[in-house]
């Protein structure tokens, strides 16, 4: 299989409004367990980048003025990279590069491929989703240039050598749900478990949730809780994050 791993530096955080400025991207076979082609590009923007971005990446507008590429033309060239690939791979993609790419390709008249996407985030078997650079560490990898985007794609195709690929797609099928639990009104210990269990609390929706893949559910089901715990159809993940 050939995957396309790739990872936006872009502006901000606002998945809607902000704009790349370095797309790193690679083109790895899994069957031969190398990459065919790689590349990282600084692309232009008429936004100015604010000092808390470049004092994460380094980059700042000096550098998008003298080296930024047009950013139609690296969107093409990086939809040609789909072209070749039968899945995409990100790292914690799902709630951020993914949305910042369809953002981008709608801004400029362009249309996304429907590709498998694997999620170092969520589908890595055995591996709890963490910072990359901290999953990387676990595996024995180090990133020394966390931020930057062609150094992240090597770490997000380095953690995909690590595991059974058959298992990794497996889980990178399975959907992506809401669970949710109930513990009683002011027991502390209770609110102390649902966070040990990986739940979180959202104050828009007042619950105790978390997002969980379908191929995990009756696993996680076997546990004994000291409270209701439920598959929560009535609201998405993405709803939840928003």
């Amino acid at each position: 299989m050939i995957i396309l791993a790739f990872d936006f530096e872009t502006t901000g955080l606002d998945k809607e409004n902000d704009h790349v400025i370095e797309i790193g991207a690679a083109l790895y076979s899994t069957e031969r367990k190398r990459v065919l082609e790689s590349w990282t590009s600084l692309i232009q923007t008429e936004r100015e980048i604010p000092q808390v971005v470049t004092e994460k990446t380094g980059i700042d507008d000096a550098m998008i003025r003298a080296f930024g590429l047009d950013e139609e033309g690296q969107f093409d060239y990086f939809l040609g990279g789909m072209a070749s690939a039968e899945a995409i791979a990100t790292h914690n993609g799902r709630r951020f590069d993914i949305p910042i790419l369809k953002n981008w390709a709608k801004r400029i008249g362009r249309t996304v491929p429907d590709l498998l996407s694997i999620d170092t985030m969520t589908d890595l078997p055995g591996d709890k989703g963490e910072q990359l650079i901290t999953m990387c560490a676990k595996h024995g990898y180090l990133i020394h240039d966390a931020h930057s985007a062609g150094a992240d794609v090597a770490g997000v195709i380095y953690l995909l050598s690590c595991h059974n690929m058959d298992e990794v797609l497996a889980r990178a099928r399975s959907p992506l749900l809401v669970v949710r639990c109930c513990p009683q009104y002011g027991k502390n210990e209770q609110n102390k478990v649902a966070r040990e269990l990986g739940f979180r609390w959202s104050g828009k929706y007042k619950m105790w949730w978390q997002a969980m893949k379908s191929i995990d559910i009756n696993t996680f089901f076997q546990n004994k809780f000291p409270f209701e715990v439920m598959i929560e159809n009535s609201i998405t993940v993405e709803e939840l994050e928003d």
